[in-house]
């Protein structure tokens, strides 16, 4: 089995990169740091996303959809990822902590596990269930602790 071939090794590498991704946003908006505007950042987090969609786009053939539901559909989760960074990083221009930021938009995940129940069907057994509630209620009080 590939690093690739498991799902939880991904996830984890994921967040291990959302998280530095977090501490360059601060090192590259902080004052204390480089001071970047947050336009020139979100242009700057534009062409090192691009740079890695290259790669990954041409290390494979891949047939690009034609049908414009599926345009659409990748075009809005651009436009939400990004609306998202751009709201972070005026948030650190306004002299947030990531420390205390970074817990408070990643409550993110409340949002995706309720869209997954509601919109997409993801309907978790009983046990599971228990699993997530518990999860969401820490994360809750994980988001309050770091606020106050």
């Amino acid at each position: 089995m590939s690093f690739f071939d498991n799902w939880l090794i991904l996830g984890l590498a994921a967040a291990l990169f959302y998280g530095a991704a977090a501490v360059m946003s601060k090192v590259v908006i902080g004052d204390k740091f480089l001071a970047i505007n947050p336009k020139a950042a979100a242009l700057l987090m534009f062409l090192g996303s691009a740079i890695v969609i290259a790669i990954f786009f041409f290390s494979a053939p891949t047939k690009i959809p034609t049908q414009p539901v599926l345009i659409g559909a990748g075009l809005l989760y651009g436009i939400l990822l990004t609306i998202g960074n751009v709201l972070v990083y005026i948030a650190l221009e306004k002299h947030a902590n990531i420390a205390q930021l970074a817990p408070i938009y990643n409550v993110n995940t409340l949002i995706a596990v309720v869209l997954g129940i509601v919109l997409l069907a993801e309907i978790p057994n009983q046990a599971q269930a228990v699993k997530i509630f518990i999860g969401a209620l820490l994360i809750m009080i994980g988001s309050v602790l770091v606020t106050g």
